[in-house]
């Protein structure tokens, strides 16, 4: 593989994905759902290194998210958003910068670093994801542009896996201690 430029903040692109249709709560937006005071987007945000570009992939509740950042569609990329890996694309067609870091707008647990290791561990790979003691986390991601038209390609295949997409791209697992952190709030338990 060709040598990449080590991401740093001022070459990094964040995207908070915020597509889904929250069918497991009443098709309420998770993302800008209140717990402990405050929307669990905002816990997102402040887990986030000061990138130079801020995206927010979303597919309604517009105005609400443009507070958070620019908001990409998923329909610029031509695909149905059957899966979070379209508004990954919409944001990798969109950003300017050389990486993205990625991160469901769900997981309100995120501590601030956890970026840290994986831009320690992007030198040489174009692919890197959170592996925690329980699973693997997919849409926890660090993804160099480089991936884009393997992405497109894995999509217009109708391939909807973030898992099997990574594992196809031999993307770089980062081995996490903590698996609460990247919990997602799925259910109205879950704001309790």
């Amino acid at each position: 593989m060709k040598n990449l430029a080590d991401p740093i903040t001022q070459n990094l692109t964040s995207v908070i994905l915020c597509g889904g249709q929250g069918s497991r709560l009443n098709n309420q937006n998770k993302p800008l759902v209140e717990w402990k005071g405050k929307p669990l987007i905002e816990y997102v945000v402040e887990s986030l290194p000061q990138c130079t570009e801020k995206l927010i992939s979303a597919n309604r509740d517009i105005s609400q998210y443009e507070q958070y950042g620019s908001v990409v569609k998923d329909s610029i990329t031509g695909f149905e958003s059957e899966t979070p890996l379209v508004g990954i694309l919409a944001a990798l067609d969109k950003m300017s910068n050389d990486w993205l870091i990625c991160a469901p707008g769900d997981t309100p647990r995120l501590e601030q670093g956890w970026v840290e290791q994986l831009l320690t561990a992007a030198s040489n790979r174009s692919l890197i994801y959170v592996k925690d003691p329980l699973r693997s986390q997919p849409l926890h991601s660090l993804i160099h542009v480089s991936e884009r038209t393997h992405l497109r390609s894995y999509l217009s295949q109708g391939r909807k896996s973030a898992t099997n997409f990574l594992n196809l791209r031999k993307a770089e697992a980062v081995e996490f201690y903590s698996s609460d952190m990247f919990s997602n709030f799925n259910s109205a338990e879950d704001f309790v």
